[in-house]
């Protein structure tokens, strides 16, 4: 039987081996998640209803576009 010490210890060491770069690839996603949901409530609050429709599917195809990511890396079927 395995002990809760070798659980975290197998967490750690999955988050250390992760390269460098795929890192800075999920917070410039997360970077730019954030400036697009705020660029789209900005321009509904301004009524312009054009940018926020723009806005808005910029900040959805990122949105699943990474969920996929997360989940294809996950399930290591890429």
């Amino acid at each position: 039987m395995k002990s809760r010490g070798n659980k975290a210890k197998v967490t750690k060491n999955a988050l250390a081996r992760r390269p460098w770069n795929e890192w800075v690839i999920w917070v410039l996603w997360v970077f730019f998640e954030i400036v697009f949901l705020q660029a789209t409530i900005a321009s509904l609050y301004e009524y312009e209803p054009r940018a926020s429709f723009i806005y808005g599917g910029i900040f959805i195809s990122l949105l699943l576009g990474g969920i996929v990511t997360w989940f294809v890396r996950k399930n290591r079927l890429l």
